[in-house]
């Protein structure tokens, strides 16, 4: 998924080398709108795979892919979406309007 992203950028003329670093700058005021908008996980992390893996499409294969998504992101930060616990949203307005 990372180099098909990758290869997207170059095609459209932005450098993966100068965006990385950029957001490697902005890493902690990422961090800290990713924890206000859309709960404290954000959004694919906090509703897309927990939904996925509610209706039983996560496969091994995509949860890999995507715990390397997250590594090359954000570090260790989240740990691996495998071991996470958190299901869907009660309230999925209050989730997205307030992070609850």
């Amino acid at each position: 998924m990372r180099s098909s992203v990758l290869q997207l950028w170059q095609d459209a003329g932005v450098d993966p080398g100068e965006a990385f670093g950029a957001l490697a700058k902005e890493r902690d005021k990422i961090a800290t709108s990713v924890q206000r908008t859309g709960g404290r996980r954000g959004p694919i992390r906090g509703f897309v795979i927990p939904t996925l893996k509610a209706l039983d499409l996560m496969s091994e294969r995509a949860a890999a892919r995507y715990d390397e998504m997250f590594r090359a992101n954000f570090g260790a930060t989240f740990g691996s979406i495998q071991e996470d616990t958190h299901g869907l949203p009660e309230d999925l307005e209050a989730w997205v309007e307030e992070g609850a």
